[in-house]
């Protein structure tokens, strides 16, 4: 792999616990590199044929897994839709509130719906 974000993704793991009070919902971010010599389409078939069954088959008393994602990293950036607001009043709402950056933008390159690349 000569580009280093060749070998880097992120695996996302959405979760609910509908007996918690609150905070009932999250999501689990993983970030992956591969290691030398694996190549991203072992690691894919991998974490489609293997991996995401895997979470989904966890069985606990309170803990349901949800979806699940598989990200890249979007060189080139994706839609910023908080700068692109166009509700009267919202971006300057926001903007009274925090301040924003942008710290990473990602592409599906599959989820535990389909399993399968796009």
């Amino acid at each position: 792999m000569s580009d280093d974000s060749e070998g880097r993704y992120v695996w996302a793991v959405e979760w609910v616990n509908p007996f918690a009070g609150q905070n009932e919902r999250g999501m689990v971010l993983y970030d992956v590199t591969l290691l030398p010599g694996v190549t991203k389409e072992d690691f894919e078939k991998f974490v489609a044929e293997e991996g995401f069954p895997a979470v989904g088959g966890i069985l606990t008393r309170a803990i349901r897994f949800n979806g699940q994602y598989l990200l890249r990293s979007s060189e080139r950036g994706g839609p910023d839709p908080l700068s692109n607001i166009q509700k009267e009043g919202v971006a300057e709402r926001l903007a009274s509130l925090c301040t924003h950056t942008t710290d990473k933008s990602f592409y599906v390159v599959m989820n535990s719906g389909t399993a399968s690349g796009e």
